[in-house]
């Protein structure tokens, strides 16, 4: 059968039932065959071609992933909404708690003070020691969900058997001031109480000043080794999201950071880069953005940062061509056409996040 077409986009067909001439209507998967004589009609599913089949199968992969980053973030905001109404509850006890505390322990000193008083008479040669001497407490742990840990010095003599005692051990943030209380029968103690201000705990980032010189650099290499391995073909968790390769070489530099942050224990920090893609005459210039949430600074540790996530924001982009086609076409790629569709991506985030966009820092080569 010949298969002539009109200026119209419709193809002429002979019609199986009454050979009158059928017309062929292409739609976006779908053909539909109708002959306007005898009103006989079939539909044809259209044939997807092997790059078609190629995109379908990763933007499904793209729509699971991000969904179960969606659900991933969802459990997280639950486990964040249930800590601070804990939080919350410990502060409320504590400020009704405020002041009982406080005169039971003066009452304890004023009477083992006069307990002390009596039995220096009692006992005159009694040796007086500093408790403090033998003992010291270290703070490990997150900022809200420190530890405390009392440590004894190697002593020998009667001091082991001081007896100490914090008046907190868990859920301690930065600058918390916590009691270590000193018990023994041997020894006039010189003091019983002292306090401690917890310190060194991990921090979550939510100043741009907490990103120093160490910590940027640490970003860095993060982020450029993501971008090599998504076009070395060892992502592992990284989606950079590359399709067809077809061009010829690539080079990327670093142009900011962003930190995104509630100002609490939620945050988000992108590492924006600009990449060049390069096929003969041809080159096309794009933005890919390196997201980790859930970032903590640590201070005792080799690696300064921990963090969560780890993965390329945007949409898949065509290389060269927007339109997928054509010598100039390079590929595609997860990522960001200008700088102003990624200004759009980072604010719909941050709202969806109830995050504050809190500094650009600027990236050098």
């Amino acid at each position: 059968m010949s298969e002539p077409s009109n200026s119209n986009g419709k193809i002429k067909l002979v019609c199986p039932q009454c050979g009158g001439n059928m017309e062929v209507e292409t739609q976006e998967g779908t053909q539909l065959l109708s002959c306007p004589f005898c009103g006989y009609s079939e539909v044809f599913e259209k044939e997807l071609t092997p790059e078609e089949k190629i995109i379908q199968e990763h933007q499904l992969a793209h729509a699971r992933e991000s969904a179960r980053l969606k659900a991933q973030a969802e459990y997280q905001n639950k486990l964040e909404m249930n800590r601070e109404i804990r939080r919350q509850n410990r502060e409320k006890q504590q400020r009704r708690r405020k002041w009982i505390p406080r005169l039971i322990v003066l009452g304890v000193i004023a009477s083992l003070i006069g307990l002390g008083v009596l039995f220096s008479f009692w006992n005159p040669a009694q040796k007086t020691i500093d408790p403090f001497a033998f003992v010291e407490v270290t703070f490990s742990g997150t900022d809200g969900e420190g530890e405390a840990e009392i440590t004894r010095r190697l002593i020998d003599g009667e001091a082991n058997d001081i007896r100490y005692s914090l008046s907190e051990h868990f859920n301690l943030s930065e600058g918390q001031q916590v009691v270590l209380h000193a018990e023994d029968g041997s020894f006039n103690l010189k003091e019983k109480n002292k306090i401690y201000t917890v310190s060194g705990l991990d921090l979550y980032v939510t100043d741009e000043k907490q990103l120093d010189e160490a910590a940027q650099a640490y970003l860095k290499e993060l982020s450029e080794n993501a971008i090599r391995a998504g076009f070395e073909g060892n992502g592992g968790d990284y989606w950079l999201g590359i399709l067809e390769l077809k061009f010829e070489s690539y080079s990327y530099r670093p142009l900011y950071l962003l930190l995104l942050s509630d100002g609490h224990r939620k945050n988000c920090i992108l590492d924006v880069y600009e990449m060049t893609f390069t096929k003969g005459q041809y080159t096309d210039t794009v933005y890919v953005a390196y997201e980790i949430t859930d970032v903590v600074l640590r201070p005792k540790s080799a690696t300064p940062l921990s963090y969560k996530g780890g993965t390329f924001g945007g949409d898949f982009i065509n290389l060269g061509d927007s339109k997928g086609w054509g010598e100039k076409y390079m590929g595609k790629i997860n990522g960001f056409t200008s700088e102003q569709a990624l200004d759009v991506y980072v604010k719909k985030g941050a709202a969806n996040h109830n995050y504050t966009i809190i500094q650009k820092i600027q990236r050098g080569e």
